[in-house]
């Protein structure tokens, strides 16, 4: 009989090596599990979601983007970011700025005037 020290308790654990299999058969996910087929398993990751996967020799690579701000959803990169949420409210991985807790108080080139956003925490930007 093998034993193998457990770190965790400080002990040993009984191991009965003659009913592990020496090649995985099932590898348990968040959600599901996996099977390998002819001692294959596929990682694929999902760029639309900011996931990638790479492997070489015996090492297989998870990558996960930084998200990155754009106009609407369609168009920013989903990925890894972290926000206040005092400050920030989350839909569907969109990250928009809650109302009225936007910035203060704008300072021109020249310092002053400030530009003072109106009651809905809204600049008007006029040109002529």
């Amino acid at each position: 009989m093998a034993y193998r020290y457990n770190a965790i308790t400080g002990e040993f654990d009984v191991v009965d090596v003659s009913i592990h299999p020496t090649i995985p058969t099932t590898f348990n996910n968040d959600i599901g599990s996996s099977t390998p087929v002819l001692n294959v398993l596929n990682l694929i990751g999902d760029s639309t979601q900011g996931v990638s996967t790479s492997g070489a020799g015996n090492t297989t690579t998870i990558t996960i983007a930084d998200s990155t701000a754009e106009a609407t959803a369609l168009l920013a990169a989903k990925g890894v970011a972290s926000f206040d949420s005092t400050h920030f409210t989350l839909v569907s991985g969109f990250v928009t700025l809650s109302g009225g807790i936007g910035a203060e108080i704008f300072l021109t080139d020249e310092g002053a005037p400030a530009v003072d956003p109106n009651s809905l925490g809204q600049i008007s930007i006029l040109g002529s």
